[in-house]
């Protein structure tokens, strides 16, 4: 206590240097202050108290403080019995004593740089004198690990104070020796331990205060300091590991009264803590790899094999065991020539404590035939066993060995499996822990790995060459690793298996709720990791090896009747889970697969069949959702060997439909239905796994088996669609009722589309019909009560759906509609709400006969059921389309939801889509007022109170894009096109185009930074634009100057050149492509033949196109420079070379329209080089000072021009080699342009 007395002083002077305190207060003062402060944050809970305190941590005076707090603990330490808390140490002074720590721990990471060298020096070696003194201190560990961290943290952030740290640690262990008290050598000797631990952990831990403080290349650094300390760092751990040894021998012989000497120092409980703390200290230093220096320096005997023996032995005491597998864990990983002297001491501890505790560790022959006896002996009731050790202990035991077991065993493989001295006892104790049952599963978790590990080592050395480094297995040697792994298959399964996971033993037992959902949930997890060890040991045995091991029942040639299996339905759910690993490595190619896989898939068809037609009592309903998702999980797997065996289709089909229902809506009794309600909840997770699995599996099925029965087997597929496809279709008709999530619904209307797409017309209307049931049901219910937002909520379900639908399905023909005679009879059925004049008239028609020049409005190629989804679909289409302007126009009318309409008028603007794609020229006539309703609902579209959100816009605008496409395309499939046709199509999408930039929606883009705050808006709205200009031809687009589309194009125009530089990617990309489109459109309507046909006169006016585009050409100029240095520079600089080159096309137009008589394209070129200069020049200006180097702006601009003007507007088939050439070099001019500037920010 002297030397501390003596740096004391030294300390406080330093510290008046650094810092001067805000207050002129005595110490007493301040620590009188903070005293008062901390008992009113934890007494009372004073946000004020905390806040001071914290101010306080920040301030300089705590250097000072926050020392002399812990220097004043000291002094009364020393003076006081070191097995006895001093006199005056109330819990409220040792909470300020803890919180001084703190403080000063944190100021140390966080704030050394505010001390010099000389004071940093006074901290540590004052630090070094707090820790002797607190090394022996009662109750002061919390303190204790405080001042060692603030050691660790000063040592790692000072170069070269770790040179004398050996020096400083046998002074203070010296000086407690000599004085004899104070907790005597075991004291400070632990406390030593504890702050190695410390140091070494600074080293490795980068989630700890050091992330942003100290750079990795000083971590190295001191890491090397500390590593020439390692021979001290050996010798010191034995001795403190002889030292709590030879305690707890003498302590077990011996009386605590009659203990003397060194020894008498350390009773059974200070031992067993050294002992942790020795093992946690060297598992630090075994990371920063103080072993391989000891290795290297042929220390073998003296310094490391003590240390390996310690580490292993540790293993059999509860208390020391999870630390102990840690440093076994870590010593295998970096160091396999230790290897050698690990595995035999781990098998010989691992027999040791089997034979001590042998009810932690049954025997492998019992556990394995029944399981639930070992998960009694570890997850039982509770209690302690002979051995005196509990439950928690055992558990905690067991996973230690399996731990060790298991890193050794990855380490290398080689090692343990290619001795026989060493496998079997090896693979015996790996199984014996594995066997264990626990309720998180993490033993036989902890042992996957290593299956995995010895899978992979079996099939790299089975399929190994001659020339490899590592020589092929011996026959010998690949059946043990074999029998290995076959051997561990039951055992890993056992514990997957449901009946022993839920409490009371059974699925369907009553039992704790919570406890039932924790268990699931932990079989969730353990068979998630489960199903790749699965796969690596069925790849390393071989399929035939692993189905007969965990699926005999699906490799029987004789099955057991439907009511055995539901008997033992757990165990049937089991292989079905075990045999998916199987079908994810199974080929379809290779013969000797087909035999096998399509057995299983047999079996799992038959079992299926059985599940689907069992009562609903015979399954527990917690395990049905497992049964049918390892179902649907088995037809994914083997899902291309279905081909081969189309007559299960029929059974896998319904079961997977079965699947979908909940169970509590199948038929359960009204005392069934309470039981499985109140059990929902924890349930919930498993059900909405299975769904899911169901879906998908019904919509790969489907699918699959549609594009193969056709030519494989027709039989197979008339039955399915006679049989099936009707429970699909119920499927489908009752998908509002069921709870599935999007992408279920979508997964499940996937199939049922393609299941309804193969069947014949007439059955295809029936089932059509049945569909559109519960849709028309809500859309009806709507219509007489608008104001519901429920019913309109679940309208736009419905609509969804029939969206999906619409999509996926297909239809014969008009021709094979028209020759079937059961389709008339079955239009000549339907109910009158669904006639029109259209179908009354196909109705009509005789079988076979050729439609007339007026038998449909639609013209010649529909259908009648595309007529009959028009007359079902579109009058409620219109109606809800309409709803918001009819709110909106009508103070009468009843208030709407605005959330729940904007939903469902979307989801009716996506239904219009696929319903007008599919109904194909029947829709022409719905084209008009279609567009009108879009354009009507577009422009209620705004921020409230209008009655649709804008995110009711992208959907509107896809929509009318669909149609506007339909009716060009239509309009272009006639071979005579009249001008009036041509100009009625254009019309259609300028007024189109018209309405919607003039709409409310569209006002916000307007503003500098309207296209980023609304991304979905733009990207659709350009693209619309986009396909408009594609779609009219441009002669018709802008016939002159005076043109309505002109003024919505230069809008668009303005908001696609600020899109250039947008971050969202939608909206950059659609702004390229809209710029590229219209000058597109320029280019041709300057070169049209209706313009170059004018007289002399008017050929002189430039295109109005054209004019659009020169107009813009700042505007243009300046977005594309801007495009080249924003974000995503690289991406888009051949989009800016094509525009460029566009740009300068359209140039070129300008000049030959106004130049009188037919002017050279080389003259036109000339021409067009001085605006692009102007334009080019105004936008490199515009750039924010100093960004480009002087002269450099006129340094570039002739190479670009030079280049520009002698290569072609865009790229084409045409172009030759020199052409090709010149536009190269300009995107490589502008690229180095770019990549010179990026990262030179330039200003908005």
């Amino acid at each position: 206590m002297k030397e501390q007395q003596t740096q004391q002083p030294q300390m406080s002077q330093q510290q008046s240097q650094m810092s001067q305190p805000s207050q002129q207060l005595s110490q007493q003062q301040m620590q009188e202050q903070l005293q008062a402060a901390l008992d009113r944050l934890l007494l009372a809970n004073d946000p004020a108290a905390g806040q001071w305190l914290g101010a306080f941590q920040q301030s300089q005076e705590a250097w000072q403080v926050t020392h002399s707090i812990l220097a004043s603990a000291a002094s009364l330490l020393a003076s006081s019995s070191s097995s006895q808390p001093p006199q005056g140490m109330s819990p409220s002074a040792n909470a300020l004593i803890l919180f001084a720590a703190q403080t000063l721990r944190s100021k140390v990471q966080l704030q050394l740089s505010a001390l010099d060298s000389s004071a940093r020096a006074a901290l540590l070696s004052a630090l070094f004198s707090l820790f002797q003194s607190f090394c022996c201190a009662p109750n002061q560990h919390q303190v204790l690990l405080q001042i060692c961290a603030s050691i660790s943290a000063l040592l790692l952030q000072s170069p070269g104070t770790a040179a004398d740290l050996e020096a400083r640690l046998a002074a203070a262990m010296s000086a407690a020796e000599g004085g004899g008290g104070g907790g005597g050598v075991g004291g400070v000797l632990g406390g030593v331990v504890e702050l190695l631990g410390a140091v070494g952990d600074e080293c490795t831990d980068e989630q700890r205060w050091s992330v942003g403080v100290v750079t990795l290349q000083r971590k190295h650094v001191f890491c090397l300091e500390l590593l020439s300390h390692s021979k001290f760092v050996a010798l010191l751990l034995q001795r403190a590991s002889s030292l709590s040894l030879s305690a707890l021998s003498q302590s077990q012989t011996t009386p605590a009264s009659a203990a003397s000497g060194p020894v008498a120092a350390v009773d059974p409980s200070a031992a067993l803590s050294l002992l942790h703390k020795t093992l946690r200290c060297l598992f630090a230093w075994v990371r920063i790899g103080f072993l391989t220096d000891l290795l290297a320096a042929d220390t073998w005997q003296s310094h490391v094999l003590p240390l390996v023996e310690l580490a292993v032995d540790s293993l059999q005491e509860p208390c020391l065991c999870e630390v102990a597998a840690e440093v076994v864990g870590e010593m295998a990983s970096r160091h396999e020539p230790l290897l050698p002297a690990i595995t035999p001491r781990l098998l010989s501890c691992f027999s040791q404590a089997a034979a001590a505790h042998p009810d932690a560790f049954p025997p492998l022959a019992s556990a394995a035939s029944n399981p639930s006896s070992s998960a009694a002996g570890v997850s039982g009731s509770g209690g302690s066993s002979s051995s005196g050790v509990d439950e928690e202990e055992r558990e905690r035991l067991v996973a230690a060995f399996a731990s060790a077991i298991a890193d050794v065993g990855l380490a290398s493989p080689a090692h343990v499996v290619l001795s026989p001295q060493l496998r079997d006892p090896f693979a015996a104790a790996a199984l014996r822990c594995a066997s264990v049952h626990s309720s998180d599963h993490r033993i036989a978790i902890s042992l996957l790995p290593l299956w995995s590990g010895l899978s992979e080592f079996l099939s790299a050395r089975v399929n190994s060459s001659s020339s490899s480094t590592t020589p092929p297995l011996t026959p010998q040697d690949a059946a043990a690793v074999q029998a290995i792994l076959l051997a561990a298959l039951p055992v890993c399964l056992s514990h997957a298996k449901l009946s022993t996971v839920v409490p009371g033993g059974a699925m369907g037992d009553e039992g704790d709720e919570e406890e039932q959902a924790e268990a699931e949930a932990a079989a969730e997890d353990y068979r998630e990791q489960l199903e790749e060890s699965l796969v690596d040991v069925m790849r390393a045995v071989g399929a035939g090896n692993y189905l007969s091991t965990v699926a005999p029942l699906l490799l029987s040639s004789a099955l057991p009747n439907p009511q055995q299996l539901l008997a033992d339905m757990p165990a049937v759910e089991l292989q079905l889970f075990a045999s998916q690993a199987a079908g994810q490595v199974a080929d379809s190619d290779r013969p000797e697969d087909v035999a096998w896989a399509c057995q299983v898939l047999s079996a799992v068809a038959y079992i299926a069949s059985g599940v689907a037609e069992s009562a609903q009592s015979s399954i527990p309903p917690r395990l049905q959702p497992w049964v049918h998702r390892a179902i649907a999980a088995n037809v994914l797997a083997y899902l291309s060997f279905l081909p081969r065996v189309p007559s299960i289709v029929p059974a896998l089909l319904q079961s997977l439909a079965h699947g979908l229902v909940p169970p509590t809506s199948q038929g359960a009794s009204a005392a069934g239905a309470r039981q499985a309600a109140t059990r929902s909840s924890s349930s919930s997770r498993a059900s909405e796994q299975a769904t899911s699995a169901c879906a998908a599996a019904l919509c790969a099925l489907c699918e699959a088996h549609n594009t193969s029965a056709p030519t494989a087997a027709a039989a197979a597929s008339a039955s399915l669609n006679e049989g099936l496809v009707a429970q699909l279709v119920a499927v489908g008709e009752n998908l509002h009722l069921s709870r599935l999530q999007p992408k279920q619904e979508a997964d499940v209307i996937t199939a049922v589309a393609s299941a309804v797409s193969s069947l014949p017309p007439a059955h295809q209307l029936l089932a059509l019909q049945r569909l559109l049931h519960p849709v028309l049901a809500a859309l009806q219910a709507l219509e007489q009560q608008p104001s519901s937002r429920i019913l309109c909520e679940a309208a736009a379900c419905s609509f969804t759906r029939l969206a999906l639908l619409l999509e996926h399905i297909r239809l014969p023909s008009p021709e094979t509609q028209r020759l079937d005679s059961q389709l008339l009879q079955c239009l000549q059925q339907l109910p009158p709400s669904l006639q029109s004049p259209e179908l009354q008239q196909q109705a009509g028609a005789q079988p076979g006969a050729q439609p007339g020049a007026d038998s449909t409005r639609g013209g010649e190629g529909s259908g009648a059921i595309q007529a009959f989804l028009l007359a079902a679909c579109w009058p409620h289409l219109k109606f809800l389309l309409s709803l918001p302007s009819s709110s909106s126009s009508s103070a009468s009318a009843p208030s709407l939801d605005r959330d729940a309409l904007t939903t469902a008028v979307a989801a009716a603007a996506r239904c219009l889509s696929p319903l007008a794609t599919l109904s194909g020229p029947a829709f022409l006539p719905y084209t008009n007022p279609a567009l009108s309703s879009l354009q009507t609902a577009f422009s209620t579209a705004g921020p409230p109170p209008s009655p649709l959100s804008l995110s009711a816009c992208p959907s509107i605008l896809r929509a009318t894009e669909s149609l506007l496409s339909l009716q060009a395309h239509a309009t272009a499939d006639h071979l005579q096109v009249s001008a009036d046709q041509l100009q009625l199509s254009a019309s259609l999408a300028t007024s189109a185009l018209v309405s919607f930039v003039s709409a409310p929606a569209c006002t916000a883009l307007k503003s500098p930074k309207g296209a980023e705050q609304h991304p979905d808006i733009t990207e659709a709205l350009l693209h619309f634009a986009s396909s408009l200009l594609s779609l009219v031809p441009p002669s018709h687009l802008a016939s002159d100057s005076s043109s309505p589309v002109l003024p919505p194009l230069a809008h668009l125009l303005e908001v696609a050149a600020r899109g250039c530089t947008a971050a969202h990617r939608g909206v950059s990309s659609s702004s390229f492509s809209f710029i590229s489109a219209l000058m597109t459109a320029a280019t041709q309507q300057a070169s049209s033949p209706s313009l170059q046909s004018q007289p002399q006169s008017q050929s002189q006016q430039v295109a109005p196109l054209v004019q659009l585009c020169t107009a813009h050409g700042p505007l243009l100029s300046h977005a594309l420079v801007a495009a080249l240095l924003g974000p995503n520079a690289v991406s888009r600089v051949q989009k800016c070379v094509t525009l460029l080159q566009q740009l300068f096309h359209v140039c070129c137009c300008a000049a030959q329209g106004a130049t009188p008589g037919a002017t050279a394209a080389q003259a036109a070129a000339q021409a067009a080089l001085a605006p692009m200069h102007q334009w080019l020049v105004a936008a490199l200006s515009s750039l924010p000072p100093g960004f480009l180097k002087a002269g450099e702006a006129e340094a570039i601009l002739p190479a670009w021009l030079t280049q520009l003007a002698s290569a072609p507007p865009a790229l084409t088939p045409s172009a030759n080699e020199g052409e090709r050439g010149n536009t190269r070099m300009l995107r490589r001019l502008l690229r180095s342009f770019a990549d010179s500037h990026r990262h030179t920010a330039v200003g908005a």
